[in-house]
């Protein structure tokens, strides 16, 4: 019985790890994309602004 409840119990606590450990990667790439995402919008104004100046003196 005892054997039983160590197997359990080490089973759950692997299964808790491994879904945290999972949860905090989602939570990182989320993060990234956002920030990626961000940056590429950001560079598409500027290139948007640089091309409309670039019109203009022409």
């Amino acid at each position: 019985m005892k054997k039983k409840l160590l197997v359990l119990t080490m089973s759950t606590l692997f299964a808790t790890q491994f879904m945290n450990s999972n949860h905090a990667k989602a939570s990182v790439t989320e993060s990234v994309t956002k920030t990626l995402s961000y940056q590429n919008q950001e560079l598409i104004k500027s290139f948007h602004l640089m091309k409309n100046l670039r019109i203009r003196q022409n």
